[in-house]
């Protein structure tokens, strides 16, 4: 994307994935608390967001239940201690 032609819908797609890793990055924070029921440890926010997607693709239903349910269900079964 930095190496293409700076329109409009470029800027909105850099904007929209730097709230979601800014999403996962405190997520995965807050779940050093959580220790013993995911393992996270050393995956790249990158791999984590796909992580979520192909989820959320495969159980379209938890979207209407918010985002954090969806994201703990997705880390725990990729990501289960």
């Amino acid at each position: 994307m930095s190496d293409g032609p700076a329109s409009a819908q470029a800027k909105a797609e850099l904007a929209s994935s730097t709230y979601c890793f800014g999403y996962l990055s405190g997520y995965i924070d807050g779940l050093n608390v959580l220790k013993e029921q995911v393992c996270v440890h050393g995956a790249s926010l990158a791999t984590i967001a796909r992580v979520y997607v192909i989820y959320m693709q495969k159980n379209p239903t938890l979207m209407e239940k918010g985002r954090a349910l969806g994201l703990l269900l997705s880390l725990k079964s990729s990501y289960g201690c």
